[in-house]
């Protein structure tokens, strides 16, 4: 992998880590010494304080609906629940460019993706959201995009190529004759790295700051 590659994937890597929330209203009426009070997991966990709230931690009026937060069990890391059941590691808050910093528990989000839907959800997606082909393949195929080894099993690799699937087996007949299509996934390319951004949803737009 060339020096250009390799600042990509840094890039990527940190840019994977950010999400962005919107309150979904001014927090100027909100100003009672309770949504003040900042609280944390862990020693090196993220301070957390309105709009989001820790869940048995701060009374539910501290935190703003869809916002909360949990401990995990040891108390070392700050999680936050997505639709259908899909679970993230909060590593930092800034609450100035209100941007959260997340990773997978496991550091594998493309697995995490096939589940996710946030059409319930206070957040959206924030950037370019590419439909990618998913191939199994038994042996090392250089010629793929990328390389989601946190998804191979049983003597088998898994890839993931931009777009069309006929593009790809007409340009490598041989290689793609070894492999198999699992499925269509629609990510991030920061995923790839182990990330994701989100932003305020469309629906919640108007009244988000």
């Amino acid at each position: 992998m060339g020096r250009l590659d390799e600042e990509k994937k840094e890039r990527g890597f940190v840019k994977y880590h950010v999400h962005r929330y919107f309150p979904h209203l001014s927090p100027k009426p909100f100003h009672s010494p309770g949504q003040l009070h900042t609280k944390t997991c862990s020693d090196h966990g993220p301070p957390i304080r309105f709009p989001f709230r820790i869940n048995n931690h701060h009374p539910p009026h501290c935190g703003y609906p869809g916002f909360d937060l949990s401990c995990s069990p040891n108390n070392t890391a700050t999680v936050l629940d997505l639709p259908n059941s899909v679970k993230v590691l909060v590593t930092h808050i800034d609450y100035k460019s209100r941007l959260i910093h997340i990773k997978d528990p496991n550091s594998c989000f493309p697995q995490q993706r096939q589940n996710l839907n946030l059409s319930t959800a206070p957040f959206q997606f924030a950037d370019i959201v590419y439909t990618f082909c998913l191939f199994s393949c038994p042996l090392a195929k250089p010629g793929f995009s990328y390389r989601v080894t946190c998804l191979g099993s049983d003597g088998r690799e898994m890839y993931a190529e931009y777009g069309d699937v006929s593009v790809y087996y007409a340009y490598d007949p041989p290689q793609m004759l070894s492999c198999r299509k699992t499925y269509n996934l629609s990510v991030l390319i920061e995923a790839f790295h182990q990330a994701d951004q989100l932003n305020c949803s469309d629906k919640l737009k108007p009244i988000c700051v």
